[in-house]
């Protein structure tokens, strides 16, 4: 299985300049949802100006694409292991968060461990509604997959992260 994600359809190595095109890449989506594929999270590489994946296999292999450095490689392919550096976009759960729920159930359907409001120490409470927009972009850090939300709405809070953010911060 890995082989088939580590080539694009024409057996070059995968290379993406956002996260939007890793996420939407055909070699990762391939295997998404096949059960081979724990997690997906996209980095940055610190060798070139490249968005890398990261794919945490069922075995326990954590396949890196879009890199040619091979110490960029260990370095993310060890973050995402330790679970201590990357933004998942594929993940236990994540296709079960679409619409508003309460923070309490979203940690209860999906592998995301803490939900915390920007600027804050403390998790935001199980009763508090997020609305996920259906975009539900975590980060590995700690050990923990930890979700950071802002204020929205009727007291609600929405995912940090947008689905259509402003043009200034979209390949942040």
């Amino acid at each position: 299985m890995a082989s088939r994600l580590t080539t694009s359809p024409s057996g070059e190595a995968p290379s993406w300049a956002t996260t939007r095109e890793a996420e939407h890449a055909f070699s990762v989506l391939a295997l998404v949802g096949s059960g081979d594929v724990v997690s997906a999270a996209t980095h940055f590489s610190s060798s070139s100006r490249a968005v890398l994946v990261t794919v945490l296999l069922a075995g326990g292999e954590v396949v890196v694409l879009g890199s040619r450095d091979p110490v960029d490689s260990a370095h993310v392919r060890r973050l995402h292991a330790d679970r201590e550096g990357g933004r998942l976009f594929q993940f236990s759960g994540s296709a079960l968060l679409e619409g508003v729920m309460t923070v309490g159930r979203l940690v209860e359907r999906s592998a995301i461990e803490d939900v915390t409001m920007i600027g804050h120490r403390e998790p935001a409470p199980r009763h508090t509604e997020i609305d996920t927009q259906a975009f539900v972009r975590p980060h590995l850090a700690g050990g923990r997959v930890q979700l950071v939300v802002r204020p929205a709405a009727d007291g609600r809070v929405v995912p940090f992260e947008q689905p259509s953010p402003t043009p200034c911060c979209a390949d942040h």
